[in-house]
């Protein structure tokens, strides 16, 4: 593009002003072209994000967290706990909506948002898209009450990869930037069986590891069970602390459904 205007302009004196305005022409037709190019590209991931992630998409999880004695707690949770000899276990319930389509600056796109509630409260936006059978994740915006269109949080234009839905058993990738752990994945089955909350589902289990840059040591785990057109049915993710002592958190799908959004934020 830019070879041909220059070449356009060296010869502005040897040709025609009807064949300037066929360069300038055939210029804005490429232009116009390759805009609608990117249009149609951006539609049809779009589209595509909208088959699990449209609006309106509802998961209710059942949620319980285990805190070693060894970690100082704050609940901010109704529940109050339940103590056991080795710490404390909370219970609650999350909710995850998507609300569809939104503006992403750091994409220059749009992408579907999911708001995440924790006990009815508002606490964070994720940003996903559900592309060719695999589950992106671009980032995280933290809610802030005070100032609901803040958009604090850390979005990457390199999405993480939490599913792939063409892999194999055995198969492994992994995702790492400047400064951040290494997100190492592995699948460690395919179309099993699993029974969350009395209903059965087939599901791949996917392990991840967040592994530290220099030590090598692996600071969280989880292991996903991600059912095809539903999403996550189960996750149970474990936070170490000391001693092999970890802090585990464990969500189970109640229901998955499509529902009117969420009006009501705290």
């Amino acid at each position: 593009m830019k070879l041909k205007q220059l070449h356009a302009k060296s010869l502005l004196n040897l040709i025609t002003p009807l064949l300037i305005i066929g360069l300038q022409n055939s210029s804005h037709a490429q232009e116009t072209a390759a805009k609608e190019k990117e249009k149609t590209k951006q539609k049809a991931i779009a589209v595509d994000s909208s088959e699990l992630l449209k609006k309106g998409n509802t998961w209710t999880y059942a949620v319980s967290v285990q805190i070693p004695n060894e970690v100082k707690f704050e609940s901010t949770l109704r529940d109050e706990g339940e103590k056991t000899k080795t710490g404390m276990i909370y219970r609650f319930e999350e909710i995850q909506q998507s609300i569809g389509l939104t503006e992403v600056e750091a994409l220059k796109r749009q992408a579907p948002q999911i708001n995440v509630y924790i006990e009815d409260k508002l606490t964070k936006k994720q940003i996903l898209e559900y592309r060719e059978g695999s589950l992106l994740y671009y980032g995280t915006y933290n809610h802030d009450p005070k100032n609901p269109e803040l958009k604090k949080g850390m979005i990457s234009i390199k999405p993480v990869i939490l599913f792939r839905g063409n892999s194999a058993v055995a198969d492994k990738w992994s995702w790492t930037a400047t400064g951040l752990p290494e997100f190492q994945f592995r699948v460690v089955d395919k179309d099993i069986e699993i029974e969350v909350h009395g209903k059965k589902y087939t599901a791949d289990k996917i392990q991840m590891d967040q592994v530290m840059v220099g030590s090598k040591k692996i600071a969280q785990s989880k292991e996903i069970w991600f059912a095809k057109d539903i999403g996550i049915v189960k996750e149970r993710e474990k936070s170490y602390v000391s001693n092999g002592k970890a802090i585990i958190k464990t969500l189970e799908l109640k229901s998955f459904k499509n529902s009117p959004l969420i009006d009501k934020i705290k």
